[in-house]
């Protein structure tokens, strides 16, 4: 029977001989120890291997941050866990946010704070907000940069409510506002834009300059609006005004009030250029739904499809060759090449933002946030979340987002890619949803309480 005790011993032929310890004997072969310089040489072979992979790392971070440096809407670093800064107790909600202040919604108060310190910088009474209603193609529906905010307010012995402007930042410089047959309104720069019908059932435009930099001015319709027919007002790049009645648009100078001419290939507006140089065009169609048309430098349409155009935010440029159009008015989404107008893929629900960033598109949706890739629209990665509101939190290279665990929730930063957490950090009493500030520090409000997180290095 063999014995599996004896085993062949390999020895370096410059070792010393060890005593006999009387046990087994063992087969010894002798070899040449090998030279030291092999050895550094290996070492320093693995060494150089790791630093030629580290450098390749470190380039390609760089790299990363480059194309991610003039990319507006992006968070702090998420690399680490944001911190907790400053926190407000008996908040309703965010109502916007600039380089100087955050404002926040109480019961009967308005409160705004210095964004870096949280110090009480202003409060008033009532009621504020930017506007009065909020539509998809607004330029008014982003809710930071805004110079002025519309106050509402009792007035007294009247029993009908004052309407006062104020400067964002400061609280200061009310201007007493009239809003005459105003059905919706909202603030854009230092400019009040109210719309309605008058007594005659005639929509009128009315835009004040609070500022008093510009003159008021004041758009009539030639006719009569039956009270069910469909209008909007909206700004698609905050110097022009776009008027809706029954699927009819009218552009209008913003600062004068004058009436421009609509070139008629598309029938639209211009939405967005396209890498072919083609321009997207909205408008809508004769039947009242939205389309979207393509429209080349020689004036031709390329290809029309039904929907709206999307606003992504962030966008880095990565999906170019994708368009998202919305459905109107209770529809999903439907994905189209930019080229052709090639249906790609189509989602069942309408989100409220999308994030377009390296090649995919975050798509947060209720209690549920899905990472598609932009061309196929297939999932990479979803995850349950709390957050029915809000932006897109990402730095470009990870998602924030706030998720449950077991009864308390918690901030998760999961990888744009991968889905993997990174990191998990306690939520406190906040339960809403999250924001970006100006300064790319992250802002989560809800359950009556605001706080302000930053990135560690402040």
């Amino acid at each position: 029977m063999p014995d599996h005790h004896r085993f062949a011993e390999v020895v370096w032929d410059d070792a010393e001989a060890r005593p006999d310890d009387g046990g087994p004997a063992q087969e010894r072969r002798r070899l040449p120890r090998p030279p030291r310089w092999l050895a550094l040489c290996t070492v320093g072979v693995l060494v150089a291997g790791a630093g030629a992979v580290l450098a390749v790392d470190l380039v390609r971070d760089a790299r990363l941050d480059a194309e991610l440096a003039d990319v507006e809407g992006l968070s702090v670093r998420l690399d680490d866990p944001v911190q907790p800064g400053w926190e407000i107790d008996d908040a309703r909600y965010m109502i916007t946010a600039t380089d100087a202040v955050v404002v926040v919604q109480h019961e009967e108060q308005v409160t705004a704070v210095d964004t870096r310190t949280g110090r009480t910088v202003w409060t008033r009474p009532g009621n504020c907000d930017i506007f009065q209603t909020v539509a998809d193609r607004s330029f008014a529906g982003r809710r930071t940069g805004h110079h002025r905010l519309v106050c509402r307010e009792p007035a007294p012995g009247t029993g009908a409510d004052r309407y006062t402007s104020v400067a964002t930042d400061t609280g200061a410089g009310a201007v007493p506002v009239d809003l005459p047959a105003a059905e919706w309104w909202f603030g854009l720069e230092d400019r009040v834009v109210t719309y309605g019908r008058d007594d005659d059932d005639v929509l009128q435009v009315v835009v004040a300059d609070v500022s008093g930099a510009h003159p008021a001015w004041t758009w009539r319709d030639s006719g009569p609006t039956d009270e069910y027919a469909p209008f909007a007002a909206w700004s698609p790049d905050g110097t022009t005004l776009v008027v809706e009645v029954l699927g009819r648009q009218t552009t209008l100078d913003l600062t004068t009030g004058a009436v421009l001419p609509v070139e008629p290939a598309g029938g639209g507006l211009p939405a967005r250029d396209l890498p072919d140089g083609s321009t997207l065009r909205a408008a809508r169609a004769g039947d009242g739904s939205l389309h979207t048309g393509a429209v080349g430098p020689d004036g031709q349409e390329r290809w029309n499809q039904p929907g709206y155009p999307l606003t992504t935010r962030p966008d880095d440029g990565t999906t170019f060759d994708v368009v998202l159009l919305g459905q109107d008015p209770d529809g999903g989404v439907t994905a189209v090449d930019a080229t052709n107008g090639r249906e790609l893929w189509t989602l069942p629900e309408l989100p409220r933002v999308v994030a377009a960033l390296r090649g995919v598109l975050v798509v947060p949706g209720p209690q549920r946030t899905t990472v598609l890739d932009a061309r196929g629209g297939t999932p990479v990665w979803e995850q349950v979340s709390v957050s029915v509101f809000g932006d897109v939190i990402s730095d470009g290279r990870a998602v924030l987002q706030m998720e449950t665990r077991g009864l308390s929730n918690v901030l998760a930063a999961r990888d744009l890619h991968t889905g993997e957490v990174r990191w998990e950090v306690p939520a406190g009493n906040a339960t809403g949803d999250l924001f970006v500030l100006p300064d790319g520090s992250v802002l989560l409000n809800g359950g009556g309480t605001t706080v302000r997180r930053f990135a560690p290095a402040g």
